[in-house]
């Protein structure tokens, strides 16, 4: 196990976490934006109502994403378990 090979590892796990959260991240961020501004042009002031669409939203992106989010672990953690013979035998 070389350190180059300790970097790639690191630099390809948080390629994987990032592409993973940034659905959900994403229609977190547009749903709240899109909701404050509701709530600026009606001058409705109940936080509750924003963080209800917006757990709401994130949940359904998350749902919508789920295939993605399975193929990407399977993939990640099989290159991973085929990469251990190699770095048992050095």
């Amino acid at each position: 196990m070389t350190t180059e090979w300790v970097m790639g590892m690191g630099r390809q796990c948080l390629i994987v976490i990032l592409s993973l959260a940034m659905p959900m991240l994403g229609v977190g961020m547009v749903v709240g934006v899109l909701m404050s501004i509701v709530q600026t042009v009606t001058a409705i002031k109940d936080q509750s109502l924003t963080t209800v669409i917006k757990i709401v939203s994130v949940i359904v992106a998350m749902l919508v994403s789920l295939p993605f989010i399975v193929n990407t672990l399977v993939a990640f953690t099989t290159n991973l378990f085929m990469a251990l013979p190699m770095l048992v035998g050095k």
